[in-house]
C-alpha cells in the first residue's frame, strides 16, 4: 500500500507547475532577461512636469 503524502505530494506538485507557477511568474520572474537601455543615443528620459503640477501638490500641504 502506497503512503499518502507519497500520492498528495506529486499532486499539488504537478497542480502547482501546472496552474499556479505560470501566474506567479508573470508577476516575479527572477530568470527573466533584462534590457539593457542605451541612453547615449537618445539622451536621457524626458520628464515633463508643468509647475501647475508643483502648485497643486503644495496646496494639499498648506
Amino acid at each position: 500500500m502506497v503512503c499518502v503524502p507519497c500520492i498528495v505530494i506529486p499532486f499539488l506538485l504537478w497542480v502547482f507547475h501546472k496552474f499556479i507557477q505560470p501566474w506567479v511568474l508573470k508577476f516575479w520572474n527572477p530568470w527573466a532577461k533584462v534590457e539593457a537601455v542605451d541612453f547615449r543615443e537618445s539622451g536621457p528620459p524626458k520628464v515633463s512636469k508643468q509647475i501647475s503640477d508643483y502648485a497643486v501638490i503644495s496646496a494639499k500641504y498648506i
